[in-house]
């Protein structure tokens, strides 16, 4: 007979979490990541720093969110509740490939090591031109277009329109 834990006020539809020790390793991952970027942050002059330090601390609290949220206990199926992370909701059934998430994350960490490196103008572009090519499989005229549209909208509203400087990464940063 099959057993399957059920979480109070859930239908007998639903999938239980499957719970085989793997599920914990995605969020230590990340939280050595972010502890890693923390750390070479402190590094940077003191403008340069900042950036790096949010993305880090805001990475750090979601992943706690995330670990607690993945026990069967009342904290981890409050969490599931409230922030929709439940396994069991229609939505996320299906389980992605190891690579295809591999791939995601890597694209996700080349983006923000862009931006901390070379800053939002030229990071952002060149991360959508390379996902839309790559991963939407677009053509290059395409994948130029948007990405090109991208920069221009990012600076006339941000540099131009709210007169906000925009941040220039550790490469082209000059203040300390």
């Amino acid at each position: 007979m099959h057993e399957t834990q059920q979480v109070s006020g859930m239908s007998d539809e639903n999938i239980p979490l499957k719970s085989n020790g793997t599920s914990f390793i995605p969020p230590i991952v990340l939280a050595v990541i972010a502890a890693a970027m923390i750390s070479g942050a402190l590094d940077f002059g003191t403008t340069a720093r900042r950036l790096p330090l949010l993305i880090g601390s805001a990475t750090l609290a979601l992943i706690v969110i995330d670990f607690l949220s993945r026990f069967e206990n009342s904290v981890g199926r409050f969490l599931r509740a409230a922030i929709g992370a439940d396994f069991r909701d229609p939505e996320m059934q299906h389980t992605p490939r190891w690579q295809a998430e591999i791939t995601q994350v890597s694209c996700l960490a080349l983006v923000l090591g862009g931006i901390v490196i070379f800053g939002f103008l030229a990071a952002i572009p060149s991360f959508i031109f390379f996902y839309m090519l790559v991963q939407g499989k677009q053509s290059i005229l395409r994948s130029a277009l948007v990405s090109t549209g991208i920069v221009v909208l990012i600076a006339m509203l941000f540099e131009i329109i709210l007169d906000y400087d925009l941040y220039r990464g550790v490469l082209f940063d000059s203040n300390d």
